[in-house]
């Protein structure tokens, strides 16, 4: 068998030596990102990053599975909460949410991107642009129809009531009453009843001067045991309409009692106290510490609401 010669052998370590002194200098190739990379990218408001990544995962997937619509969502959301808002930028992320809604139908990332065109349409992300209530309008009522109960429909349906109120006339607080109203009479335990109420008093009280009107929708917010940061301020304003436009003196004093004693740091716990002197009534002694009692109250308990019923 022929061997080689001695030139040959040196040829060949030459060459071994070049390829090795060729790799020696170059990084090790870095595996693309994965979906939930891309994701936590994201999370980290690090849009530039996410913008690079969800791309990537995005283009490397089949167009309308899971790992797409997830990967178009969050690109979506990475062009349209960038800090440096423009035009540009908005427009990306409504061709996204667009081709999200349009590829992957019935699902519920297009569920939440039919929701963002309406916040799109709804507000203004850059300076300079102009809202465009009609076109929110349709695209909440997509979100609304194909959400079923997914509670971003029901948030769609707050958003949807407040682009009336925002109309400020009568005729717009009307169509908002009737569009809380009618969803509350179909699904009174929603996911997003307490916002719903708490929104119907607003409406009734600031807009349509409605008093007795948003003591009913406070009450069911009560009802509701509704987080603690929406209940007290819920119980406080009860207790302020009740006090300072019912005349409702016992009405008053309980929703004065459930703040004083169950929500000592709500920053109304000394109100709701002066509240009960004005109103001849003893405040509750404080506790020794602010940790003490501090518990989530129950419902005021007063005399029982009939239920609201939607009005036409």
């Amino acid at each position: 068998m022929p061997t080689m010669t001695t030139s040959c052998r040196m040829l060949a370590a030459a060459l071994v030596l070049l390829a090795l002194a060729g790799c020696a200098g170059k990084e090790p190739v870095k595996p693309p990102p994965t979906l939930a990379e891309a994701m936590d990218q994201l999370g980290r408001y690090r849009f530039e990053e996410a913008r690079r990544d969800l791309k990537l995962v995005r283009d490397a997937s089949e167009a309308g599975s899971e790992t797409w619509r997830r990967a178009s969502y969050g690109l979506a959301l990475a062009h349209q909460h960038e800090p440096a808002a423009s035009p540009e930028m908005t427009a990306k992320a409504k061709a996204l949410h667009e081709e999200l809604w349009e590829r992957g139908a019935g699902s519920p990332e297009a569920v939440h991107a039919a929701m963002q065109l309406g916040r799109i349409a709804h507000m203004r992300d850059y300076f300079e642009d102009v809202p465009d209530l009609a076109t929110a309008r349709t695209w909440y009522g997509k979100a609304i129809s194909a959400g079923g109960d997914d509670p971003i429909a029901s948030q769609a349906v707050v958003y949807l009531a407040s682009t009336w109120i925002e109309e400020l006339t009568p005729a717009g607080f009307a169509e908002a009453e009737r569009i809380l109203t009618t969803r509350l009479a179909e699904r009174p335990e929603d996911a997003q009843a307490a916002l719903m109420w708490m929104t119907l008093a607003d409406l009734r009280h600031t807009f349509r001067k409605d008093p007795k009107g948003a003591v009913e929708a406070l009450a069911q917010v009560d009802r509701l045991g509704a987080p603690a940061s929406l209940h007290w301020k819920a119980v406080w304003r009860m207790g302020a309409i009740a006090q300072d436009e019912l005349k409702d003196r016992d009405l008053a004093v309980a929703c004065f009692r459930a703040v004083a004693t169950g929500y000592l740091r709500s920053g109304k716990a000394d109100a709701a106290r002066n509240r009960l002197v004005e109103l001849g009534v003893e405040p509750p002694p404080l506790p020794t510490t602010l940790w003490e009692k501090l518990g989530k109250p129950g419902p005021v308990q007063v005399v029982p609401l009939a239920p609201v019923e939607a009005k036409p």
